[in-house]
């Protein structure tokens, strides 16, 4: 077992040292930067696909129509049918 574990500490990718082999370019972190921000600005449709497809887009964001009952209401037939009995 100690074995295995010594072989496996050489190909290990925690156990191995990295070096940046080139210094740090600030135009690489800018076009990095530059792409998220035109990711996050540029819509993943089209207008025209997106007019198109409105009906189904607004259908799939509305909320689900609630068909929770009044609890004041519910309590209060509780009561008044209790009084009548």
């Amino acid at each position: 077992m100690e074995k295995v574990m010594r072989h496996a500490r050489t190909i290990s990718p925690w156990d191995t040292t990295w070096r940046q082999r080139r210094p740090h370019s600030p135009w690489r972190d800018f076009r990095f930067a530059l792409n998220q921000v035109t990711r996050s600005i540029e819509p993943a449709l089209s207008l025209e696909q997106m007019i198109e497809e409105w009906n189904e887009i607004s259908q799939s964001l509305a909320e689900i129509p609630r068909t929770r009952s009044n609890q004041v209401d519910a309590r209060f037939c509780a009561m008044r049918s209790s009084q009548l009995s």
